[in-house]
C-alpha cells in the first residue's frame, strides 16, 4: 500500500494511545466501518477508541458494545461546532481517522482543529482542491473497491497494521441487547406471527442526514411494486411480512400496505434502530432498497435481497455470503459520482428513476423465493 505524505512516501503511525474516528455520513456508512473497528481493536487493545457520528441513530450499532469507549454524537449549529472542537482538544487525541467517503474539505479542517498529530484518511483524484494536504496520512481510494475495503485499507496506515490479512473479518456489526431481543419476540407473538417465516421490507431509502442535496427518493423502487409484491404473498399463511423504517417513512409504509389492500400478514414495525434490528434478526429474509436498514440486516445475520438504482453495487452491496443484489441498467451511471467523480453528494438521475422501475415485480418475487429456497424451501431455519 503506497501511504501519501505531502507527495512522499509516509511512515508508519507507531501504536497509538487515543484515537477518534469520524463517521458522519450516516447509519450506513458506519456499519460499513465496523470491520474496521473490529479489527482495530483486535491490533491494538490498549488503544482508547472514540466514534464520532451524525446523529443518535448512527450511535445505536455500537452504543453499548465495548466496542468504543465513547460515542460522540455531531452537534447543530456552529456554536455548538466550536464547542465541541474545544472539548476534542482537551481529549488530546493522537490520531483521527475519517472512515469512507471523506471527500469533503469540512472533513480535513475538523480533523486539524482537533489538534491531533495524525489525521489519517483517504485519498481522491481531485482531493488537493478540498483540504486533503491537511491530512497526515492518506491512502489511495480505488473505485473498484467496496467501501468495507476502503476502510479496512485504512490499517495500513498504522505499524503492524496490515490490512491486506485474508484472516481479517469482513462481517458488518450491530450490537443489540436481549431486552432488545426480548422486545421482537414479543411483537411477533402479539401479532399472531409465531411459526410463521419472516420477510422484512425497507421500501425507503433514509432521508437528508447530513447534506441538504441528499435525494434518498431516487433510491426508491416503487411503492406500488412494493404493494404488488405484498398481494402475492397476501395469501401465504406460512409468511408474515414486516415493513420498516424511520420515523419519517412512517408514511411511505402506510401507502405500500394501503396499496396493497391491507394484507392480513403485513405489518408496519414502529421502534428505534436497536429493537428493529433485533426484529430483523427473526427475519428469513430482507428486501430492501440501497439504505442503512438494508446494512442493518447484513450486520444481523440476514439473507438480503438488494435493490439498485441510481448508486452502485461495487460499493456498498450486502456484505457476505447468501445475498443477490437487482440491478437495471440505466444512462449516465454512476448518478451518484460522490466520492471519486465530485465532492458532491447530490444524486443526478438521467433516466428519472426509470432504472429501477425496470426491475419488475416478478423479477423480485423470482430472486426472493430463491433465496428462501435455499434457506429451507418455503421458508427458512429462521422459524419464529
Amino acid at each position: 500500500m503506497n501511504l501519501e505524505r505531502g507527495g512522499r512516501a509516509s511512515k508508519r503511525i507507531p501504536a497509538p494511545h487515543r484515537v477518534l474516528v469520524v463517521s458522519v455520513s450516516g447509519i450506513g456508512n458506519t456499519l460499513l466501518a465496523t470491520p474496521f473497528l473490529r479489527e482495530f481493536k483486535r491490533k491494538f487493545p490498549q488503544a482508547a477508541l472514540d466514534l464520532l457520528v451524525w446523529g443518535k441513530s448512527a450511535a445505536a450499532p455500537l452504543e453499548g458494545s465495548g466496542w468504543v469507549d465513547r460515542i460522540w454524537v455531531a452537534p447543530s449549529g456552529f456554536g455548538a461546532w466550536m464547542a465541541m472542537i474545544r472539548t476534542l482538544r482537551r481529549s488530546a487525541y493522537d490520531v483521527v481517522l475519517t472512515v469512507f467517503p471523506s471527500n469533503k474539505a469540512a472533513y480535513h479542517v475538523f480533523a486539524m482543529l482537533t489538534g491531533a498529530r495524525y489525521r489519517v484518511g483517504h485519498a481522491y483524484a481531485d482531493g488537493w482542491k478540498r483540504g486533503e494536504w491537511l491530512l497526515t496520512h492518506r491512502v489511495p481510494a480505488q473505485e473498484a473497491l467496496h467501501d468495507v475495503e476502503q476502510n479496512l485499507a485504512l490499517l495500513d496506515v498504522f505499524e503492524d497494521g496490515s490490512a491486506g490479512e485474508p484472516a481479517l473479518n469482513r462481517r458488518l456489526f450491530f450490537h443489540v441487547t436481549e431486552e432488545d431481543r426480548s422486545f421482537a419476540a414479543s411483537w411477533v407473538q402479539e401479532a399472531g406471527w409465531s411459526g410463521r417465516h419472516l420477510i422484512g421490507i425497507h421500501p425507503g431509502a433514509g432521508a437528508a442526514v447530513t447534506y441538504q442535496h441528499w435525494q434518498g427518493h431516487w433510491k426508491r423502487w416503487p411503492h406500488e411494486s412494493f404493494a404488488e409484491l405484498l398481494c402475492g404473498w397476501a395469501a401465504r399463511e406460512d409468511l408474515a411480512v414486516v415493513l420498516v423504517g424511520g420515523p419519517e417513512e412512517d408514511e411511505l409504509k402506510a401507502a405500500v400496505v394501503e396499496a396493497a389492500g391491507s394484507p392480513a400478514n403485513v405489518r408496519r414495525l414502529t421502534a428505534n434502530l436497536k429493537r428493529t434490528a433485533a426484529v430483523l434478526e427473526r427475519c428469513s429474509l430482507m428486501i430492501s432498497n440501497d439504505s442503512g436498514l438494508m446494512h442493518v440486516a447484513t450486520a444481523m445475520g440476514v439473507p438480503t435481497l438488494a435493490l439498485f438504482g441510481p448508486t452502485q453495487p461495487s460499493r456498498t452491496s450486502p456484505v457476505g455470503e447468501g445475498h443477490r443484489v437487482l440491478r437495471k441498467e440505466g444512462p449516465g451511471r454512476p448518478c451518484l459520482r460522490y466520492p471519486f467523480h465530485s465532492a458532491s453528494s447530490k444524486i443526478r438521475c438521467p433516466c428519472q428513476g426509470q432504472c429501477l422501475r425496470d426491475i419488475s415485480v416478478d423479477d423480485v418475487r423470482a430472486v426472493a423465493g430463491e433465496i428462501l429456497a435455499q434457506t429451507g424451501g418455503k421458508g427458512s431455519p429462521k422459524s419464529t
